[in-house]
């Protein structure tokens, strides 16, 4: 399953790469791919995580959060 999210945080590849890794981390993600122009992630994973879960994984690399 594919869904895009909105990005906030994101001023930097460094912040693209952050975002990146903190988010592969998830067990269920397959594949993540930032776009730090208009600031989108499109997330493959099976089952697709919770927004919330997701978020957690965020915090612990910067201020970014994901929404929808």
């Amino acid at each position: 399953m594919t869904k895009e999210f909105n990005l906030s945080g994101v001023t930097c590849m460094h912040c693209v790469s952050k975002v990146k890794k903190a988010l592969e981390q998830h067990e269920d993600v397959n594949s993540v791919f930032v776009t730090p122009d208009n600031q989108m992630v499109k997330l493959d994973a099976d089952p697709m995580p919770s927004l919330e879960s997701l978020n957690l994984l965020l915090e612990d690399f910067g201020e970014y959060k994901l929404s929808v």
